[in-house]
């Protein structure tokens, strides 16, 4: 009886199409997409897919900040290589792209020095009050928040996104009320 061998050149080659990336072993779509707050674009923020699995959907959280056209692009592992295919809770943090006023003075930690200077040259100014919810970023800047709180959690946003292989378009419109249509 006669064995077949097979091509350690196929072996290699079957094996990179069973993953998307170099070895994660996981299945990705790439994904962009707009996101849109009353029929304007969302200027800045973030965006994260969370895979339902309830529905089925396993694997690591998909992110990406909103640019100042309203646009999107997801990265899970490496910059835009998409998110797992399959069904997604998706958050929307929409933030007004000018932070809080005081924000960008130098804060004793950071330097002593022009701390006291600042503080020595600055006037009393009545702050304003903010209303809403607020967000701090990564640099410590702090933003009012455009959208209700409850958009910001993946679990209680109410919106979901379908994620297929290949390229995927996504585009996010969220209404007056706080509801998101979504369209592919």
């Amino acid at each position: 009886m006669m064995r077949r061998r097979h091509s350690p050149l196929l072996v290699v080659a079957l094996a990179g199409l069973a993953g998307c990336g170099p070895g994660n072993g996981l299945t990705l779509g790439r994904v962009h997409g707009t996101i849109s707050l009353e029929g304007e674009p969302v200027r800045f923020g973030y965006v994260t897919l969370l895979p339902d699995s309830t529905a089925g959907t396993n694997g690591p959280p998909a992110t990406s900040s909103i640019r100042q056209d309203g646009s999107f692009v997801i990265s899970t592992e490496q910059s835009d290589d998409g998110a797992i295919v399959g069904t997604h809770k998706v958050a929307v943090i929409a933030l007004d792209p000018n932070p809080l006023p005081g924000e960008d003075r130098p804060k004793a930690e950071d330097d002593p020095d022009k701390f006291l200077a600042a503080k020595g040259q600055s006037r009393r100014v009545p702050a304003k009050k903010v209303t809403g919810p607020t967000y701090t970023a990564r640099d410590g800047k702090t933003y009012r928040v455009l959208v209700p709180e409850r958009l910001m959690n993946p679990e209680t946003s109410g919106i979901t996104a379908k994620v297929e292989r290949g390229s995927n378009t996504i585009k996010i419109a969220i209404k007056k009320d706080g509801t998101a249509e979504v369209t592919y």
